[in-house]
């Protein structure tokens, strides 16, 4: 669980006798970033935490491995936020998609904790991605499947990822076409026209199978 980084922080200053004010104070950070480093709300950067270890008379080695999963956490869940606005996406709508609980996805949208790898990669599947690329460091997942072929997901549910956002789309036009007029309609009909005469507009793409 990622959020442990913020556990050690205050169970370590509770050790200590401070308040979450004295310890503000003695590492020249505010009460508030305290607060929200304690409950994972945010996360220190490293110098933050070094004063924050100062402070409390700790090694920062006692908290580099929980901020090192919490910040891997972070990476891979602002790209499942990120991926998720982009198609429109509600958490909801994410999580019965993945076949999952919508508060997965709100932990792994936040960085809150180490999402079960299978459970993660289903996630991407869905959203038209793969693991591949998405992981920048694998040591919080230790028991990964040796074969590099695990990763990439089924071509087939890639493909059926990509053929829903495509469509999505397609409804986002067609919605946006209706919104015209006669005279508007016309000229999108000309310039959409003019778009397929334009190589870099119709080549395919390889954004969802990546």
């Amino acid at each position: 669980m990622a959020g442990a980084l913020g556990s050690k922080i205050k169970y370590y200053r509770k050790q200590k006798g401070y308040t979450q004010d004295m310890l503000a104070e003695k590492t020249e950070l505010s009460k508030m970033s305290i607060r929200r480093y304690e409950t994972g709300e945010r996360q220190p950067r490293v110098e933050q935490l070094e004063k924050i270890a100062d402070a409390l008379e700790v090694s920062i080695s006692e908290f580099m491995e929980d901020y090192e999963t919490q910040r891997i956490c972070k990476q891979i869940g602002k790209k499942v936020q990120n991926l998720r606005q982009s198609q429109g996406l509600t958490q909801n709508e994410l999580a019965k998609l993945a076949d999952t609980d919508v508060t997965i996805i709100q932990c792994c949208e936040n960085g809150s904790n180490v999402i079960e790898l299978e459970i993660l990669k289903r996630i991407f599947i869905v959203l038209g991605s793969s693991l591949v690329g998405k992981v920048e460091d694998w040591s919080i997942y230790p028991n990964r499947p040796a074969d590099p072929r695990w990763y990439a997901g089924d071509y087939s549910e890639l493909i059926k990822a990509g053929e829903r956002i495509q469509k999505k789309e397609e409804n986002i036009l067609l919605n946006d076409y209706r919104k015209l007029n006669e005279k508007g309609q016309r000229e999108a009909r000309k310039r959409v026209n003019e778009l397929t005469e334009i190589k870099k507009y119709t080549e395919i793409e390889d954004e969802y199978y990546e």
